[in-house]
């Protein structure tokens, strides 16, 4: 009987194959956009614990929806270039 691996299941580490700046701009982009729309909802003259919910509650929507996309695109990417 022969057994056949499945070469689909490897796994591969998140950072791997990218560069340091590639790594600092995944890192420190969620901080930066928490950051700016911290500062642009103080205009609002909420409370900060209402300032800090919002900015952290968007921040993490844009962040996974940019990173859907990314992994769309490379997803998408990579079936192109199979064929």
């Amino acid at each position: 009987m022969i057994k056949r691996h499945n070469d689909t299941s490897k796994k591969v580490p998140f950072f791997s194959g990218m560069s340091y700046i590639e790594k600092f701009v995944m890192i420190m982009s969620p901080i930066g956009i928490t950051y700016m729309i911290y500062v642009l909802s103080s205009f609002l003259e909420y409370v900060l614990w209402i300032r800090l919910s919002i900015s952290i509650g968007i921040s993490i929507g844009i962040s996974v929806i940019l990173l859907l996309l990314i992994f769309l695109f490379a997803d998408f990417m990579s079936k192109r270039d199979s064929y």
